[in-house]
């Protein structure tokens, strides 16, 4: 690795990316690549740039609610000590489900 030698390429067409590790180029392929990180990623990227915001904070009072689930769970850190209902994951769950 220390030769500069990066002899891992992406075999995606138009792809330039190699990689010293064979690890380092399976991770690329996963989140450049996969059609469900891709998927999710144009899903959360679209809801940028609309008014849809699934993820409502449950704290009686507040009003707040976030197109992504980071954006809800750093919105209860700072304003309500971290509390909340989270999934199994610990995710924040949005507010139709």
């Amino acid at each position: 690795t220390h030769t500069g030698e990066r002899p891992y390429i992406c075999d995606e067409p138009g792809c330039e990316y190699s990689a010293t590790q064979a690890g380092s180029l399976d991770s690329h392929k996963r989140r450049r690549h996969s059609s469900e990180t891709h998927a999710l990623t144009l899903e959360t990227h679209t809801r940028m740039h609309s008014s849809e915001c699934p993820y409502a904070c449950d704290t009686p009072g507040c009003d707040y609610r976030a197109a992504q689930a980071g954006n809800l769970t750093t919105h209860r850190r700072r304003k309500h000590n971290g509390e909340g209902s989270e999934g199994a994951d610990g995710a924040p769950v949005p507010a139709d489900e």
